[in-house]
């Protein structure tokens, strides 16, 4: 049977999977390869050495433990949607908060927070999309690829709003580049939200 054939006999659609997919491009694309793109000019501005800079890639993925240990005890209390939901609001927070202040300590602990968030997207918006299409294999499977699928696109985002940015106003605009990065993750954030909303899992 075709998927075309499924989702018609299912009554299901593959768009709540790729609404969910969109928290994946701000908690990976937006949140984490976008510090790939902004970090020479970081580096450049701030005067960093290879151990300041090591540092944050620490702290995101020092977050992302915290992020998977601390979901485990918190799913037993709250729902996964309630923990999506919150892993996003965390993410765009601490992307808009890395570029408002320059201090190490400051950009340590915002990139300790996108990791966190980011977990919690990643993980939780997983579950919901095999809760959602469970009694369907065949579109659980389509519709984990759309899923995932998310970090594609927000790493393309952050190509199209780092690089005009940078290109356009130096190493020095790099709190700039943070910043759109912020407003565009708040954005790509309200299909995914009221996605889960509306989820009872």
């Amino acid at each position: 049977m075709s998927i075309n054939a499924t989702i018609i006999r299912s009554n299901l659609s593959l768009l709540p999977a790729f609404g969910l997919g969109l928290g994946v491009a701000v908690s990976v694309g937006l949140a984490r390869f976008a510090y790939a793109l902004l970090l020479p000019a970081m580096r450049e501005s701030l005067n960093w050495n290879y151990v300041a800079a090591g540092s944050l890639n620490t702290a995101n993925a020092l977050g992302y433990v915290v992020g998977a240990v601390s979901a485990y005890f918190l799913l037993r209390k709250i729902r996964p949607s309630q923990l999506f939901i919150t892993g996003l609001l965390l993410t765009i927070v601490a992307v808009l908060a890395t570029g408002l202040r320059s201090d190490l300590l400051w950009l340590t602990s915002t990139r300790l927070l996108a990791g966190i968030g980011a977990v919690w997207v990643f993980a939780c918006g997983g579950a919901l999309v095999a809760a959602r299409y469970h009694a369907h294999q065949t579109l659980r499977r389509v519709a984990t690829g759309l899923f995932f699928a998310g970090a594609g696109i927000g790493i393309a985002a952050s190509g199209l709003v780092v690089n005009p940015i940078i290109a356009m106003f130096g190493n020095p605009a790099w709190p700039s580049a943070w910043l759109a990065l912020g407003v565009v993750a708040a954005i790509a954030s309200v299909w995914p939200i009221l996605e889960v909303s509306h989820s009872v899992s």
